[in-house]
């Protein structure tokens, strides 16, 4: 079953409130001694940029966070002017767009990697999942359901033939 307009606008923009949120505060606290570091997704893949893994920054980062913020924010894009019964400017390139960026989207395997990352240095040191894991979290889990989805029927809710039996109906 297909979501209504509605239904999907609300479940995206839920996601990217949560993925802006797991963005800002730290997803690992780190302590050893005296010593506490809190880490941020962003500050987690932008640090691979030293040493020997600086080939994998780049890419970390651009499926982290850069895919999965522009996919939702291109789908509430065209969401919100499929609500209102319109296609949004450049539909088109969005929906092309949005295609591509799909597979590139993995904010899923980034949680994953935190989550391995906290039991692999807990040996090590005091490490605790902080505020940005559980919004990650959460993010992750409507992402599923919100940015997964097929995004092709969009082209004909947004015909204007079917627009307003379409936006009357939800």
């Amino acid at each position: 079953m297909r979501p209504s307009i509605d239904q999907w606008l609300a479940l995206t923009l839920s996601t990217a409130i949560l993925f802006v949120l797991a963005n800002i505060f730290p997803v690992i606290s780190i302590g050893v001694q005296n010593f506490q570091s809190d880490v941020t997704l962003w500050q987690a893949t932008t640090s691979l940029a030293q040493g020997v893994w600086t080939p994998l920054a780049m890419p970390a980062t651009v499926v982290a966070i850069v895919a999965p913020f522009f996919q939702m924010v291109l789908l509430a894009w065209v969401l919100v002017y499929a609500w209102h019964g319109r296609r949004a400017p450049g539909f088109r390139l969005l929906m092309k767009f949005l295609l591509v960026v799909q597979p590139w989207s993995m904010a899923e395997v980034a949680f994953l990697g935190v989550v391995i990352a906290c039991i692999k240095l807990s040996s090590l040191a005091q490490v605790t999942l902080g505020a940005g894991s559980w919004t990650m979290l959460g993010s992750v889990c409507l992402a599923a359901l919100a940015t997964k989805r097929d995004v092709r029927w969009l082209w004909d809710a947004t015909d204007a033939k079917s627009t307003n039996a379409l936006v009357g109906a939800s």
